[in-house]
């Protein structure tokens, strides 16, 4: 999937959405109504070499990421850990495969959609 779709897919229409940029140990946000913009953000911090986040809301104003500013949110989304090299505390799973394999059954078992991964 391409990121423009993926960004599309997962993000709602409305409001400000924001990039989180990685530059050593400052973090930059970005804020964009554009997906394209966004999308352009993303993969030219990418090719800069600094690790690039998206935040999984869309916001009222540049302001800030706070609960207080999110104007709208589309997805349902969860973070799964796996693998113990970068994890303070042990994961339940030794690998993405493990992790994808237990994150599918879920849904399977709480009749959800198949998520994206």
């Amino acid at each position: 999937m391409a990121l423009l779709e993926f960004l599309k897919l997962v993000l709602p229409a409305e409001g400000l959405k924001c990039v989180a940029i990685f530059e050593g140990k400052r973090v930059k946000h970005r804020f964009t109504p554009s997906f394209e913009e966004m999308a352009q953000i993303i993969q030219t911090a990418d090719v800069a070499g600094h690790t690039v986040y998206h935040a999984c809301a869309s916001y009222a104003t540049a302001d800030n990421r706070k609960a207080t500013n999110v104007l709208a949110v589309k997805a349902l989304w969860a973070d799964v850990d796996f693998g113990a090299e970068h994890h303070a505390r042990p994961s339940k799973y030794a690998d993405a495969q493990e992790a994808a394999e237990a994150v599918l059954l879920f849904c399977r078992k709480r009749s959800l959609p198949r998520p994206v991964f």
